[in-house]
């Protein structure tokens, strides 16, 4: 659910989602591999009143979405430290997303066709961080990523007529620092991370990830 600032009224969307995770460590370098991929639904449409005090509603539109990435690196400790261990650790993530096109109408006659939507996205960086072997520590770490968008782009045509190709293609910077933290009894684990990115197409701020699991 959201709301419109130009204009009064909102617009619903709806996302339901299957996710698979995977993932590769070596013990002996530090070396990881994962593999996740998800598969999403998306239902929604929108109501406004525009400028004229004409309200403008649209029919429901019904999309999918896959998902699938693929992540390496490795963790170099700076010292053997049995309780305190500082590492970097080099990282590469190739994504690719798809979202499937669809057709939006209005009830004041007007209508907009969105094709296909394909996504490449290559990420590659490095986190600098503290390890605490010892359980109810809290562990820190700083993230500095490059992100490249190599594909991005999608077709919309308006009314059967004008055509817009808005494209994603461009290069951008994140970074971010977060904590991990499990309890003595290895019973609760939290995990926190916060990011921002330099300007891309769209700029952000300040995500904020936070994360509780708990083992029964």
């Amino acid at each position: 659910h959201g709301k419109l600032e130009e204009f009064t009224n909102s617009i619903h969307l709806s996302q339901h989602e299957f996710g698979a995770y995977s993932t590769w460590f070596n013990t002996r370098n530090n070396r990881y591999f994962d593999i996740v991929g998800r598969l999403a639904n998306y239902t929604g449409d929108f109501t406004l009143t525009n400028r004229s005090n004409t309200e403008i509603s649209s029919n429901k539109i019904h999309t999918k979405s896959i998902l699938l990435s693929a992540e390496m690196g490795q963790r170099f400790y700076s010292k053997k430290d049995i309780s305190r261990q500082y590492y970097m650790e080099p990282e590469v993530q190739v994504t690719y997303h798809t979202i499937g096109g669809y057709n939006m109408y209005m009830n004041n006659g007007l209508s907009s066709v969105t094709d296909d939507f394909r996504s490449l996205l290559v990420r590659a960086g490095v986190r600098f961080g503290l390890d605490q072997t010892q359980l109810g520590k809290f562990n820190p770490y700083l993230k500095f990523m490059y992100e490249k968008e190599w594909k991005g782009f999608t077709k919309h045509t308006f009314n059967k007529v004008a055509v817009e190709t808005p494209s994603k293609d461009d290069s951008w910077f994140t970074y971010g620092f977060g904590f991990t933290y499990e309890s003595k009894n290895k019973n609760n684990q939290i995990y926190f991370e916060t990011q921002a990115s330099t300007k891309h197409k769209i700029k952000q701020s300040w995500q904020i990830n936070l994360g509780l699991r708990h083992r029964f």
